[in-house]
């Protein structure tokens, strides 16, 4: 069972670390401490800024921010770095003929249609 907590359950922790770092940010600080080091990958930064949002959003509706800074923030866009690797027509005809069923339709499946190995495996066959 999920417990829930409201804001007075906190406000004592609340109150002693409101003067620190974490409550004084601002957008513009939070970018330049992730310029200033190594750069995680695109997914972890969305990560923590998801959480730190989560986490300033709820300090905003308890009242102790104006704004959550993390709004401001600006983070990268997710970029698929693997090349796209596509199969010629030979290349298909000389995989199903070595396939058997029903290897043989999931792959005739996926080239006709284009759908994702995840979309081909959530199908039921009958």
């Amino acid at each position: 069972m999920s417990r829930l907590y409201k804001p007075t359950d906190f406000s004592a922790l609340l109150e002693k670390y409101t003067d620190s770092p974490l409550f004084s940010r601002s957008a513009s600080n939070i970018d330049r401490e992730r310029s200033n080091s190594t750069p995680p990958r695109n997914e972890v930064i969305r990560a923590r800024r998801s959480i730190l949002s989560k986490i300033f959003t709820t300090a905003q509706r308890w009242e102790y921010l104006e704004k959550n800074p993390t709004r401001q923030v600006q983070v990268p866009s997710l970029v698929n770095a693997r090349d796209k690797t596509t199969l010629t027509p030979e290349q298909v005809r000389a995989l199903l003929g070595k396939l058997k069923e029903p290897y043989r339709t999931m792959v005739l499946l996926a080239v006709l249609s284009g759908l994702r190995r995840g979309e081909i495996f959530g199908l039921r066959w009958k």
